[in-house]
């Protein structure tokens, strides 16, 4: 049985010490460095991608993509800096921050929500009501508690890995400082 995993536990190890010798934050460059987490929403022929390095800073990023072409749909790119790797270190407590974000349609109840980022990391609060809300998109306390934002399909990403695939993607959030 263990001679099965060693494969795998090869490639982890090996992606684990790419990820840590691949810098996050290159000034100058025009896309985001290869081993770069990012988010992405995906279409058949483009993405729009928000790389960690930018939403570790800025997070949430209140924004709009294009549906269809014709409608613009508001979403909230939210991120949480505190989520650990599951790639370098036996158990996923002890692994290193590198965070996870998600992304959602700010529509609720017939308005348009803005998000701000909240009192403790991975929380956010929107204008409107002052509600807290969770990465996982749910109100946990103010008026909305309990009510759920619906989910924007979209990954978590290598830049590498989505690049090759949408060579022309297009690069947003927060710009680095």
């Amino acid at each position: 049985m263990k001679s099965r995993n060693v494969p795998v536990v090869l490639a982890l190890g090996l992606l684990a010490t790419l990820l840590a010798a691949c810098s996050t934050d290159v000034e100058g460059e025009a896309d985001p460095p290869a081993a770069e987490l990012s988010v992405s929403r995906t279409g058949e022929r483009s993405a729009v991608v928000y790389p960690f390095a930018r939403l570790r800073d800025q997070a949430p990023v209140n924004d709009f993509i294009s549906r269809a072409r014709v409608e613009r749909r508001p979403i909230v790119v939210l991120f949480d800096p505190e989520v650990g790797s599951a790639l370098d270190s036996e158990s996923i407590p002890n692994g290193r921050d590198v965070g996870a974000a998600a992304v959602f349609d700010r529509r609720l109840g017939g308005r348009t929500l803005s998000f701000d980022a909240g009192p403790d990391p991975g929380t956010f609060v929107d204008a409107q009501t002052g509600s807290t809300w969770e990465i996982t998109g749910e109100a946990t306390a103010g008026p909305l508690a309990g009510r759920t934002l619906t989910v924007v399909p979209s990954d978590d990403q290598f830049w590498f890995a989505l690049a090759a695939f949408f060579p022309d993607a297009e690069i947003r959030g927060p710009p680095r400082s």
